[in-house]
């Protein structure tokens, strides 16, 4: 059955705060919505909250694989979804009240394929603070094609590469085979990008949307740091061969974010191999001719942010 909107939540291991997750989607004002709830392996108690609000709700539907990492259940709750639109949700983060409402409105008002939300980081003692120092900022952009906001929103150190806060069409996603790459963390560093340098209208919602929950033991707080240089190094790469698929002269401003965004990412990489005692020289040389080779297309500004980069990886050749 077709809805207006698919919400994809993978879930491993978050029975402490999946009934907050759920509640905050099942009570949107906005009623025609599936949700996806793709059980990715869990050991504790998620299963059993997963079924119990199936039962409960016959929009809820719950999927169950052998654990194979977030990437790998969203591409499974995006092959089994019946929604125009696509929002995915992280099982330990909420909606804001009414947010699917107003994301559904502003989409159909503006046509866009891609909606980028406004999200509050919320902590255990229920305070929010803002993801973004200028919101003010991001409300004054109006639909343009993906790759000038991208590149705005870059120019500003305001772009989000969190896949929360991308409301698309799933028919956007499916033409332009955007999946999720599986078997890494920071994947939403590689897809946000796929998805907006792709999109043809995009914009800014003028709205917060969601609450992303700040707690330890998450992913992305992992001390797992092989694993995190591992995988940003299959981002770095990847992003690396998007850059250089665009050739024309309307998109080298663009192209030329992508690169800082990829000395930003192995910069990342820098300050977690100190951490283990394990210099990535081959990494850091090879990005470091990279720059010498695309210096010269870069804005002034592109410029000036990429000598700093390369003068933190410079040293570390030379250690």
């Amino acid at each position: 059955m077709i809805v207006k909107i698919s919400v994809i939540i993978p879930v491993y291991n978050v029975e402490l705060y999946l009934k907050d997750c759920l509640d905050s989607v099942l009570n949107q004002s906005f009623r025609d919505i599936e949700v996806i709830l793709v059980n990715d392996g869990s050991t504790d108690g998620s299963i059993d909250i997963l079924n119990n609000y199936a039962k409960n709700d016959s929009r809820v539907r719950v999927i169950n694989q052998e654990n194979k990492g977030v990437s790998a259940a969203r591409n499974t709750g995006l092959d089994l979804s019946n929604g125009e639109y696509i929002l995915f949700v992280d099982s330990d983060d909420m909606l804001i009240e009414n947010s699917l409402e107003h994301l559904y409105k502003q989409s159909c008002e503006k046509d866009t394929e891609v909606l980028l939300g406004h999200a509050y980081r919320y902590f255990s003692n229920e305070e929010k603070v803002d993801f973004f120092y200028n919101k003010a900022e991001l409300d004054k952009f109006e639909v343009a094609d993906g790759k000038t906001l991208y590149s705005k929103l870059m120019e500003r150190n305001l772009f989000p590469p969190l896949v929360y806060l991308f409301f698309c069409k799933k028919d956007f996603l499916c033409k332009n085979r955007i999946r999720f790459k599986e078997g890494i963390i920071h994947e939403d560093e590689l897809w946000c990008v796929m998805v907006i340098c792709q999109a043809n209208k995009t914009t800014c919602a003028p709205f917060y949307t969601y609450l992303y929950r700040c707690r330890d033991g998450s992913i992305m707080n992992s001390n797992n740091y092989k694993y995190r240089i591992d995988s940003m190094k299959t981002v770095v790469n990847e992003l690396c061969l998007i850059a250089e698929n665009m050739t024309s002269i309307e998109e080298l401003e663009c192209s030329g974010w992508i690169y800082i965004r990829v000395f930003w990412l192995i910069d990342q990489i820098r300050l977690l191999s100190r951490r283990i005692h394990c210099l990535e020289s081959s990494l850091f040389e090879s990005c470091r001719l990279l720059i010498l080779r695309v210096y010269n297309s870069l804005t002034y500004k592109q410029q000036k942010l990429c000598l700093i980069y390369y003068k933190n990886i410079y040293k570390l050749t030379k250690v």
